[in-house]
Parts: structure tokens; sequence; C-alpha cells
């Protein structure tokens, strides 16, 4: 092996878009820590090796013989930096870099980046769609791997970045970077909401224009980079019935996604859309018919009167209270019976318990920290349950007609599923069943 090889470490989509891109250009090591389990994602290594010819596939055993080899490692997001085997190739000199570096060094076009602590997948498919007669792509940490988009001959890149991604990124000039907002996330990774909001911070710099929530001082880029701050800017902001976009006033009832939260993610989408000339008729073409992505707030059906609603997106507070909050702007007589929990990721569970009087009937909990939510929920009726399934049953005898059953977790899955998605699939599984 070349001692000029590069590790790649951690085999999932970003890991495999890595390797799929440097196939060919450097000599290459994968190590996956689930090597050693039984949940390998490459499991036919012959196909592998048919797809791969001269990768060397090891285990986390052989990592110290491996990193004698090479000069530098793309680390997947899922991993941090403080993992075990991260530190100690650090420690032996070896050069870190990132999936998004190498696209940026690679790409061939305007990109933008786009985080925040919710709506950001929101904000980068409505950028995309907004862009999309000028051939922009979208990807990153929504959709396909950054690199993956490199050969689809797009003029422009709209990207989702994660704070795991930001953290590991170099100082690469984006051209437009933006974020939504920043609250209570990750803090069992990152310790505390400065280090959070530092890291996400990372992605103004050499930014050359900004656009950012003009009410939220964390998510505020360096005073040296030309910006728009929504709501502080004229031109851009949310008011009482509707938007107004580069001085335009757009009624409410003109915008197909609702909730006061989406209401500011189409702004800034416009914003960030009109940096590269998109026309007035396509952004508002795009606020007409862009219904959301899955598990965001989404009517599944209705049973005996009562709305069934996936927001299993919501992986922390911020966004089930957000969920909470656009469900009652609709009918006051509204009640909502929220499921919600799983892995709190070290958040302070006091301000759901601030958010639901008077507008949750009752909660039933689920996952690892159920109890802990609870505890920071008194005077509200609370209902535990084994799983899942349980909880939609005892979430539908606690409801009464005219009620929302909001599935929004404020949590992360991993206790129990292996994504949100695969969560939310499960919620709109069950509540379909029982309407049959």
């Amino acid at each position: 092996m070349n001692p000029n090889g590069t590790l790649i470490l951690g085999a999932g989509a970003s890991g495999m878009s890595c390797l799929r891109y440097l196939h060919g250009k450097r000599d290459l090591i994968v190590c996956d820590t689930r090597f050693d389990t039984d949940q390998s994602p490459i499991p036919n290594s012959r196909t592998f090796y048919q797809n791969f010819p001269q990768v060397s596939l090891i285990r986390p055993s052989d990592f110290d013989r491996a990193i004698d080899s090479v000069s530098t490692m793309v680390v997947s997001p899922g991993l941090p930096l403080s993992h075990c085997l991260v530190r100690k190739a650090l420690s032996s000199g070896i050069k870190l870099v990132s999936d998004v570096d190498l696209f940026i060094d690679a790409a061939d076009g305007p990109v933008i980046g786009i985080t925040g602590t919710n709506g950001k997948s929101t904000v980068t498919t409505l950028v995309g769609a907004m862009l999309e007669d000028q051939a922009f792509g979208s990807g990153g940490n929504l959709g396909p791997p950054a690199l993956d988009l490199l050969n689809d001959g797009f003029a422009g890149y709209v990207l989702e970045l994660s704070s795991f991604q930001l953290e590991r990124m170099e100082a690469k000039r984006l051209d437009v970077a933006s974020i939504i907002n920043i609250s209570n996330d990750h803090l069992d990774r990152h310790e505390s909401l400065d280090s959070y909001a530092a890291v996400k911070r990372r992605i103004y710099r050499d930014c050359g224009f900004a656009v950012y929530n003009g009410d939220d001082r964390l998510s505020r880029p360096p005073d040296n980079v030309p910006s728009v701050a929504v709501n502080k800017d004229e031109r851009w902001r949310v008011i009482e019935k509707g938007v107004v976009i580069d001085g335009r006033f757009v009624a409410s009832d003109a915008i197909k996604l609702t909730g006061d939260h989406n209401r500011f993610n189409v702004v800034a989408a416009a914003a960030i859309a009109d940096s590269f000339g998109a026309s007035f008729d396509n952004i508002r073409h795009v606020l007409e018919s862009f219904e959301g992505l899955p598990h965001r707030a989404q009517i599944i059906g209705s049973i005996d009167d009562v709305t069934y609603v996936d927001d299993s997106k919501a992986t922390n507070l911020g966004s089930c209270i957000a969920a909470i909050e656009g469900v009652i702007k609709q009918p006051s007589s509204r009640r909502i019976v929220l499921i919600a929990g799983g892995m709190g990721k070290g958040a302070d569970f006091a301000a759901l318990g601030r958010a639901i009087p008077g507008h949750v009937r009752s909660v039933v909990l689920i996952g690892r920290d159920a109890r802990l939510i609870a505890a920071n929920i008194p005077g509200t009726p609370v209902t535990f349950a084994s799983d899942l399934d349980d909880a939609v049953v005892k979430a539908r005898m606690d409801a009464v007609p005219g009620d929302v059953v909001l599935f929004s977790p404020a949590c992360a899955s991993f206790d129990m599923f292996e994504n949100f998605v695969v969560r939310g699939q499960a919620f709109t599984r069950i509540v379909e069943g029982m309407s049959k």
C-alpha cells in the first residue's frame, strides 16, 4: 500500500460515495466499526472486490497496521471525532478530510450550503426546486451524498450540511451559506449549545453571501459577509397574513406549506434562490405547489374524526414544539394527543413542559427517555407504551372527535428504529392498518 493512501472510516452512504469517487485515483483502505459485528454494511466481499479491485477491507482490529500506510483519512459523519480510532489516527499525523471537502474541491459550479437545527431539509428542497431551471442539483445530508452529484451534469449545487459534516470541514468557500435557526440539539455530541452553534457557524467561513435568521443571534454571520437577515430586512420577512418576497406580498393562502416555521422557511429559500437570479414567478410557483417532505407534519389520515399526523422528523425539542404550534394554529377547539419519546440527546425537556399546557390533551411516551420526559411535563396526563404499536392504540383511546394524534417524538430514533424515516414509515403502517 502506498504510504500516501487514503483510509475511509465508515462504509455507510457517505463513506461509499467517497469510495466511488476516489476509486482509481488513490490507494484505498475501507474500515467500518461494524465489520466486527453481524451488522457489516458490505456482507458480500466478492461483489465488493469485483466493483472495487485493489481496495482493502479491514476490521477495526487491523486499524493500527492500516494507518501506517495512509496519509489522509475520510471519516463518516456518523462517527464523532472523539472516537478512539479517529483520535488514534489524528495522533499519528493522519490528515482528516471530509466528503464535503472533496466535493467542493471538485465541483465545477457554484455551491450553496444550508444548515440549521430545524427546517434545513425543507429549505434545501425548496431552493433546489426554485433553481431547477438553472440545472442545480440537491444533496448532501439530504438525498444523494454530495460526491454522487458530480457525475450528473449539474451547473450548480444545493447542499444540506449537518453539524457532524461541518465540524470536520475545512475552510472551504461556499458561494452562499445559510443557517435557518439554532436551538438545543445533539448536546450528547457537542456538549453545549455554544459549542454546537460554533460548529454550525463554520458554514460561513470565507463564504460569498449569507442568508440567515434575523431573529436568532446564534445564526448571525460575521459582519464582513454580505447578507440578508430574514425578518429584519423589509424585503424578506414573515408578516401576519403572509410573507414578503423581495418586497412583494404573498398571502399565506397561496403557500402550500402550513405553519409559521414553514413561512419562514419559504422566505429564506426565496432569498437564497434570488441571489442566483431566480424569478419571482418561479419562486411563487414553487411556493404554491410544494407540499412538503415526508415525515414532517404530514397528515396520514383520519379515523373516527381524529386526524393522524406523522412528524417523525422531529428528532429534537424545537421541531416538536414547532409542530405543536402548527397544529394549534388550526381551529382552537382542537386538542393534541402527543406521541413522543426516544433518545433525548441530552435535551432539557422542561421546554416541552412549557409548550403543551392548554393545547395537549395527553402524552403517550415511548423509548429510552420516556421517564425523563414525563418528569418534565407535570400536570399533563401521561401514558407509557411498550412500543409504537402500543402507543398508537393508547393515543387512539385518549383522542376524541376533532383531536389530532401528533407523532412528534422530540428525540432521536436509534433506541427503537434505524432512523426517523423507518420510524415514520412504521407509524404510517400502524395508522393505515387501523383504518382498514
